[in-house]
């Protein structure tokens, strides 16, 4: 058989092999038409529930909705791109959406296959490594909760190291094209996050690298590496350049931008820095304790899920304590406090476990691989580990988050433990590559071999003796509650202690016989991969089991509307919006399936509007104005008892636009703030200074008689009818986005405006006199338009490359060897 094609043939065995073990994993979801839940993805489609339905009607997709914080931009919720980006992304998903769990899982497997294969590790090897990453714990929670486009971003990481380290080979026409294709997917996956966190590890790959090359006298072949590096980046982010400069500029209006405001007080804590980017507080809220990095070597080490509840089991100690105590100590209070996690983190749907194997395996690739790769994951990891404890490492990441560029953006820094965890199995397959292979003399085996013993010993020692230090979390818990939770909670950690020193010493003994010629090559990797299997597809079990599957059936159900939201959905008015108090408005976004909502679910609301749910909206009886003003027209609060859900109509909602008698202007943005609290929207609006420039120099005389009303809705273009016979002061209850960044006013077909704020939220504008005058407002982002086509253009050139070069690879492979 020609050398090429049995090499494409053994690849092709091992990611079907691979893919069929995704597929019995995720058997019910595959063969059974059975979904999972995926809470986050219930929350995205409910985002997303107007665009859908107005692309359903029109065939277009919208820029703006009002089905959440009563207006934002789409570009963070679902972005439609015109580039070729879609069907590169669906191909290599093998036809589905980012949601399908056993794709996105399957994607990770062959993403680091394509890592492992490219560093030369055996087709069989590189198998296993991706197996243990594909199905790694951390991917498992992330597959469970529906964080769909974290799992695909970062099944994209792989593959641009892999191409980083093709250039390093001198590989430049292939490195760099992957490079491009790969980098142009990882943004369209829109993780920014992980994507920012991946660059970090590849400025430390550039320094180690670099000094490398400096002391060999390489430094030239490092530039032009780094030169064509760059390029081939440069090339892959144009292909999203419409979705990044949207990004961009919506940034900074949202709460990770800079407010307005300068007296937050009591009324307005805003989680942004007065400096612009998140508080420290709200960076850092997620960050994973000292200890709990112990979890990456032993699962329940704090405790595993916060959603599992040791009230949940009869027979635990916890429960028969609970039994014990008297009524009178709040025991409803108690059991809610009775997690099975017991870490610093608010709440956490289980431990980043690497796997104890391949974190043996990591030590032994410490010793036996060596230059700069070694040292770039090495330095790497550790990097990841200090970030990864945020707060609680704060002499490091504070500074980096005053300092870094872009660093005060993110928060949630716990899921760079996804980077540790594909650093960890890489260098740990790279070490079982050397450990076989039959260049490494059996002394260098055995010592690698030993140290990685030592070193993986020596943290279950750590953990052990840690444990005899801690209280299990239960301080100034109440007795006999508080040290029946700890029993069972160190029963967690001892029982999962065991397992993990059980699964180490056997592959160290594995290992060991290998080193002794006592075993081959293959009977050493069959029992070293059954306990990578058992180790792993064990712990995944854990976050998804059968029982988490659901019929599509019950899954609707979790959205269908109640009787309120149907009593709702009957009023024939264009436009209003509905403020849902049966959930926490605020953090959900199951009220957008059905209507415009005032609350919803997203990582970047707009700044002005946090700032309003922090000051205001919270009190929806004494500040109904401003929910008026904005027309929330109803509110929907939980029924009591047996009674169902009630809905009350808000009297003060003002309708879709009107003309105000008076306006007065103040200074600063706090005072506008402020005045919201006494303000009545109807007769005054409130502007602030820097946005008044449309009504200097115009004396209003206000017309009693003056009419406005909406004719034609669109979240993109809402279309106004208005008579007035003089000029006048027009409020709408839309969110205020800059014009420059979109929002444009024409009457009668001409431009007309500006669009200026008033009131902190909503837009205004004064209008000409006239009768019967057609007002249209539309949203025409020039960042969106601009730069879809500069997207279509640079993945049009992407492709042509690509193609010229899968062309002269295959010409290449199939000539004659000169040394046959």
């Amino acid at each position: 058989m020609n050398p090429t094609l049995r090499k494409f043939l053994l690849h092709f065995v091992a990611l079907f092999a691979l893919f069929a073990l995704t597929c019995l994993f995720f058997k019910p979801y595959v063969f059974e038409g059975k979904v999972l839940q995926q809470s986050d993805i219930i929350q995205a489609m409910g985002m997303q529930a107007e665009m859908r339905k107005v692309h359903a009607e029109t065939g277009t997709w919208p820029l703006w909705t009002n089905a959440m914080f009563a207006g934002m931009p789409t570009y963070q919720i679902l972005y439609h791109t015109k580039s070729l980006l879609p069907y590169l992304s669906k191909t290599f998903l093998l036809g589905n959406n980012f949601s399908a769990p056993h794709t996105g899982v399957f994607l990770l497997m062959a993403g680091m296959y394509f890592l492992l294969v490219v560093m030369r590790v055996d087709w069989r090897l590189a198998a296993l490594g991706a197996f243990g990453f594909g199905l790694a714990a951390n991917h498992m929670g992330l597959a469970e909760a529906g964080h769909a486009t974290k799992i695909v971003a970062t099944a994209y990481l792989p593959p641009m190291l892999a191409s980083v380290l093709l250039l390093f080979r001198g590989r430049y026409l292939l490195g760099g094209g992957l490079l491009a294709l790969f980098t142009a997917l990882e943004v369209y996956a829109n993780h920014v996050q992980m994507t920012y966190y991946f660059f970090l590890t590849m400025l430390v790959l550039g320094i180690v690298y670099a000094v490398h090359a400096w002391r060999n006298g390489t430094l030239p072949d490092f530039l032009r590496v780094a030169g064509t590096a760059l390029v081939a980046v440069a090339i892959g982010v144009a292909c999203n350049t419409g979705r990044l400069w949207t990004t961009y500029e919506y940034a900074q209006e949202t709460i990770r931008g800079k407010s307005e405001l300068t007296h937050k007080g009591a009324s307005s804590g805003s989680t942004a820095e007065e400096g612009g980017g998140l508080s420290k507080e709200y960076a850092f809220q997620w960050s994973y304790g000292l200890l709990e990095s112990f979890n990456m070597l032993i699962p329940n080490y704090v405790g595993g899920s916060s959603n599992e509840n040791f009230t949940s089991d009869g027979t635990s100690r916890t429960m028969q304590a609970l039994r014990r105590m008297s009524s009178g100590q709040n025991l409803m209070q108690l059991a809610q406090q009775a997690s099975h996690y017991w870490g610093p983190q608010p709440f956490t749907g289980g431990p980043v476990y690497l796997g104890v194997v391949f974190i043996l395996l990591f030590f032994l690739g410490a010793h036996l691989v060596q230059g700069p790769l070694k040292q770039f994951v090495v330095a790497s990891v550790v990097l990841t580990l200090f970030i990864s404890w945020g707060k609680n490492f704060s002499a490091f990441n504070y500074l980096l988050f005053d300092y870094f560029p872009l660093f005060n953006k993110f928060r949630a820094v716990t899921m760079i433990l996804g980077i540790t965890n594909l650093l960890v199995i890489f260098l740990g397959m790279l070490g079982l590559q050397a450990f076989f292979s039959p260049e490494t003399p059996p002394e260098a085996r055995r010592k690698a071999l030993l140290g990685a013993g030592v070193w993986t010993g020596g943290l279950f020692v750590l953990a052990l003796l840690f444990s005899f230090t801690t209280d299990y979390g239960t301080e100034g818990l109440p007795e006999p509650f508080a040290s029946a939770l700890a029993e069972d909670r160190a029963d967690l950690l001892y029982s999962d202690l065991l397992r993990s020193l059980a699964l180490a010493a056997g592959a160290f003994a594995v290992l060991w016989a290998f080193s002794k010629r006592w075993l081959g090559t293959l009977l050493a990797v069959a029992p070293l991969a059954a306990l990578i299997f058992i180790d792993i597809w064990g712990i995944a079990k854990r976050f998804i089991s059968e029982e988490d599957f659901l019929t599509p059936q019950q899954k609707e159900r979790i959205t269908e509307p109640t009787e309120a939201d149907r009593q709702i959905m009957a009023d024939p008015d264009l436009h209003y919006r509905v403020a849902d108090f049966r959930r926490n408005p605020w953090a959900d976004a199951l009220a957008s399936y059905h209507h415009k909502s005032m609350g919803g679910y997203h990582a970047a609301k707009l700044m002005r509007y946090q700032e309003l749910i922090e000051g205001y909206l919270g009190n929806p009886v004494q500040n109904a104005h401003i929910y008026g003003m904005l027309n929330c027209k109803y509110f929907i609060s939980p029924g009591q008892g047996e009674q169902g859900d009630r809905v009350s109509r808000n009297p003060k909602a003002l309708g879709n636009a009107w003309f105000v008698p008076e306006f007065f202007i103040v200074k600063t943005a706090d005072e506008e703030y402020k005045a919201l609290a006494g303000l009545d929207p109807r007769q005054r609006a409130v502007v602030q200074e820097k946005y008044a420039a449309a009504l200097k120099d115009i004396q209003l005389q206000y017309d009693s008689s003056a009419t406005i009303r909406l004719t034609k809705y669109h979240p993109d273009e809402m279309v106004y009818t208005y008579s007035a016979t003089s000029p006048q002061l027009a409020l709408f209850s839309e969110v205020y986005y800059p014009p420059e960044k979109g929002w444009q006013l024409f009457v009668d077909g001409e431009p007309a405006g500006p669009l200026f704020k008033a009131d902190f939220i909503l837009r205004a504008a004064v209008l000409p006199a006239g009768e019967n005058r057609e007002l249209r407002m539309v949203f025409q982002p020039r960042s969106y338009y601009n730069g879809e086509k500069i997207s279509l253009g640079a993945s049009l050139i992407m492709m042509l490359f690509l193609l010229g070069m899968l062309v002269r690879f295959f010409r290449a492979e199939s000539l004659p060897n000169p040394a046959n």
